[in-house]
């Protein structure tokens, strides 16, 4: 039995470090292939970084996350806040910590129950 078993590792030892070679070798790549990388522009990358941040503030679902979105997304976004209730989520979420739930909101100044329901649709956390 012992005999089977060392058998068998030997086995899938060999087989698994011979398999992926010889699936790059069947597909026509080089095992030893070089890439070249191109230099980019780091003011380009910042932007497309900055662009990709403000896309995920969205969800798939079309909802914004509370915890991470910027004054000028909530502001854009919810029904009822302008610039000045979005910098005090804003505020609120930097002097006490990321929302925890929804309803939470009604902590910040000037936000209630009404505002909750109107935008419960558009809110993750």
């Amino acid at each position: 039995m012992k005999y089977l078993k060392g058998l068998f590792n030997s086995f899938v030892l060999i087989f698994g470090i011979s398999m992926p070679l010889s699936y790059a070798v069947a597909a026509g790549e080089l095992v030893n292939k070089t890439t070249q990388v191109q230099p980019t522009d780091p003011h380009k990358i910042t932007a497309e970084k900055s662009e990709l941040n403000n896309k995920e503030e969205k969800t798939l679902s079309g909802k914004i996350n509370i915890n991470t979105a910027s004054a000028e997304q909530l502001a854009k976004e919810l029904n009822g806040v302008g610039a000045k209730k979005a910098q005090a989520i804003i505020e609120y979420r930097e002097k006490y910590g990321s929302f925890t739930a929804i309803e939470q909101l009604q902590e910040v100044q000037g936000i209630g129950p009404a505002f909750i329901e109107k935008n419960r649709d558009k809110l993750i956390h």
